[in-house]
């Protein structure tokens, strides 16, 4: 579609060319798995990754928790690799909690939960995650967020 697009006289939107480009590419990712891992019609929707379906969906808060667990009320999101448990299994701890679980940090966030970081993962040059750097960034505009070691995280789950 976007390739002959240029003979006949009109131009290719850029969604054009992504959608010709998902057209070809999809198939052949699919077939050899193995740049871009496990792909199935879940994980790809109108060629593009879906949150929910490629990371699984978030929890939402127990309303039940006690509101005297540290995590109540409180959003949290997670960056770096946990070696604990997974990503998706954190997620669960913090909503029965009653902690909101978020995929990343903003204005609303009150926890950073800080796993491994690998090295070879971060920007060129950079000694932290994208994360990490937008909670230094907001904390030194006056937002309050607290930063915890994942094992500081493990132990506050215990109460």
């Amino acid at each position: 579609m976007a390739a002959g697009a240029g003979y006949s006289g009109w131009r290719a939107t850029p969604a054009m060319r992504a959608m010709a480009w998902c057209t070809w590419t999809t198939p052949i990712a699919t077939a050899t798995r193995a740049p871009l891992g496990s792909i199935s019609a879940e994980v790809w929707s109108n060629c593009h990754r879906t949150w929910a379906a490629a990371r699984g969906d978030i929890p939402g808060a127990n309303p039940n928790a006690s509101p005297d667990h540290p995590f109540y009320g409180r959003e949290v999101v997670f960056t770096g690799a946990l070696s604990s448990m997974t990503r998706e299994m954190a997620w669960d701890r913090v909503a029965d909690a009653g902690g909101r679980p978020a995929p990343g940090v903003t204005k609303h966030t009150n926890v950073l939960v800080i796993g491994y970081q690998d090295a070879q993962k971060l920007r060129p040059g950079e000694a932290l995650s994208a994360k990490a750097r937008k909670a230094r960034d907001l904390r030194e505009r006056g937002q309050e967020i607290e930063l915890l070691p994942e094992v500081d995280f493990t132990q506050l789950l215990a109460l």
